[in-house]
């Protein structure tokens, strides 16, 4: 017959150290995930001569790639803000600002512009960027 014997406990010191360690990684990680304020990399473009005056709408939502998109009927699409726009993150929103450095739009605020849908199926708004009330569904 073989003898069983009992594996010796597991001090509990390491077992503090281990668990302040993972609550560590875990805070570390959390606050990784909250964006800082400050300049949002926007895409932007040198308008052409000519700009289509087709109506782009939608919510502005913040976007990785674009740094501010649109979002319509479930669907964001990327935009390519005319040359000099920028954006920001202030108290966790993004805010378009316009050439002049003058505020247009918040993440959330429905925005309205002259522009089109490119051939690369990014929006690209050219003029009259700004803020209504969403149409009522």
């Amino acid at each position: 017959m073989t003898e069983l014997t009992k594996a010796a406990p597991v001090p509990i010191a390491p077992r503090r150290a281990l668990l302040r360690l993972v609550a560590v990684a875990v805070l570390a990680a959390a606050c990784a995930a909250v964006p800082s304020d400050g300049p949002v990399a926007l895409r932007t473009a040198q308008l052409g001569p000519v700009c289509q005056a087709a109506r782009l709408s939608g919510t502005l939502v913040a976007d990785s790639t674009y740094g501010l998109a649109l979002k319509s009927g479930g669907t964001v699409t990327g935009v390519v803000w005319p040359d000099g726009y920028s954006a920001s993150r202030a108290s966790g929103l993004v805010a378009l600002i316009d050439p002049a450095g003058q505020f247009v739009a918040k993440e959330g605020d429905f925005v309205v512009a002259g522009g089109a849908e490119g051939a690369d199926g990014l929006s690209h708004p050219c003029f009259n960027i700004h803020v209504e009330t969403p149409p009522s569904s």
